[in-house]
């Protein structure tokens, strides 16, 4: 192969990529969008496991402050 053919293959490879990449990003939502998507129900099922996720390393933390004090 000439090098003109490996510089055809490689700037269509990455137009390839690039497109794949763009279209990825455009069409996944984001943890707001997908927040505002979902039915009230499963809103609060969220904000419940958030909630309780958060107290649980909260308490971890806790927990291991009051080992590396002692």
């Amino acid at each position: 192969m000439t090098f003109k053919s490996w510089i055809k293959g490689s700037v269509w490879g990455s137009a390839i990529v690039a497109t794949g990449y763009g279209l990825m990003i455009y069409t996944t939502p984001n943890e707001q969008e997908l927040y505002h998507s979902l039915s009230p129900t499963l809103k609060s099922m969220y904000d419940k496991n958030l909630k309780e996720k958060y107290t649980e390393e909260i308490t971890e933390h806790i927990k291991t402050a009051r080992i590396l004090k002692d």
